[in-house]
């Protein structure tokens, strides 16, 4: 079912809906000349820092996926087990590939907890505990300063 909102329906005078549809035509026409003109770049928002930082969390995040388990949904031995996935919401399925979190033993989707953990999430998505299981913190350090050093 499709709800179409009218102008009278927002709640907002006309004349304002116009002016932001004209503010925001104004503004798109601005970044397009600065990107024709080479000035965008002068705009842009650049911190080597920042960069340096997603750099090595995305080293972290690689790092991290290594040291997690991946096994199939049908394979895993509980009870408990949830019947959907708390990131995309969609059920389980006997040949999904899951990543099981054992500090918290939450499970998930394979994709879906490496793009949580390619956002720069080192936590689980339900409970924020450390998506690096403690047993493996050691090798974690020696294989980040490893990469790091071949980074720089």
């Amino acid at each position: 079912m499709v709800l179409y909102i009218g102008f009278n329906e927002t709640g907002f005078p006309k004349w304002f809906i116009y002016l932001c549809f004209v503010l925001c035509s104004i503004q798109n026409i601005v970044l397009c000349l600065f990107r024709v003109t080479g000035i965008f770049s002068f705009v842009e928002y650049h911190d080597r820092d920042h960069q340096k930082q997603f750099e090595r969390s995305h080293v972290s995040a690689v790092l991290t996926r290594e040291l997690l388990v991946v096994t199939t949904f049908k394979d895993i031995q509980r009870k408990d087990l949830p019947e959907r996935c708390a990131v995309c919401l969609n059920d389980f399925v006997g040949d999904d590939k899951i990543r099981c979190l054992q500090n918290c033993t939450h499970i998930f989707h394979l994709g879906c907890l490496d793009r949580w953990m390619g956002q720069v999430q080192g936590t689980c998505p339900i409970c924020r505990t450390p998506i690096l299981p403690y047993a493996c913190q050691e090798e974690y350090n020696k294989r980040l300063k490893i990469a790091n050093r071949l980074h720089n």
